[in-house]
């Protein structure tokens, strides 16, 4: 995933959850029924993306937690 767009629209729109269920959240629940039955290698991937992504919305750091920026998204 390029996160290029990311980076240059979320200086545009607030830092609230607007971003999130517009880019992320669409390609998270589409293919959910799919990813159900799916085994956790072809998961982990999908979930190292959508925390990237969260990280790179809020700016926060590589390292920090993502938990509670989902919470509140």
């Amino acid at each position: 995933m390029d996160y290029f767009y990311i980076k240059q629209v979320k200086h545009v729109l607030p830092p609230d959850s607007t971003l999130y269920f517009a880019l992320i959240h669409p390609h998270l629940s589409h293919g959910i029924k799919v990813w159900d039955n799916a085994e956790q290698n072809v998961i982990r991937p999908l979930t190292l993306v959508h925390k990237r992504a969260i990280r790179v919305i809020n700016n926060t750091s590589y390292y920090s937690h993502t938990g509670p920026t989902l919470k509140k998204l």
